[in-house]
């Protein structure tokens, strides 16, 4: 299960949604949206890529046709209050990392505070 599956299960909705106005697939959409919740990714990521040259210029910048949402986690989670919220926000941070070797791994993930809450 990866970090936006985690979301849809809990929220019966999707974290990242990357559809057009015509509800088509949407890079675009999608590393826009990636980018209002994770911020912008590592400018050594961007520049190992060749495809990140369709979206990013030669600085890092954000050149997509889509404009960056203005949305936070805090925004989109609704179903939670208080300490609670906060406890599942910071366990989906764990995972919502560009880096892979900056994710919590499974292992870390199963004595998060969050799913030993009550």
């Amino acid at each position: 299960m990866n970090n936006s599956q985690t979301w849809d299960l809990f929220h019966k909705g999707h974290l990242f949604y990357a559809r057009d106005s015509r509800k088509k697939n949407s890079d675009s959409h999608h590393i826009a949206e990636m980018i209002a919740l994770l911020g912008p990714p590592p400018k050594e990521m961007i520049q190992s890529s060749e495809y990140a040259a369709e979206f990013f210029d030669g600085e890092g910048n954000w050149k997509g046709v889509v404009p960056i949402p203005s949305l936070t986690l805090e925004q989109l989670e609704g179903n939670l209050h208080g300490a609670q919220q906060k406890l599942f926000l910071e366990f989906m941070r764990k995972m919502l990392q560009w880096r892979p070797e900056e994710r919590a791994s499974a292992k870390d993930l199963l004595s998060d505070p969050w799913l030993k809450s009550p």
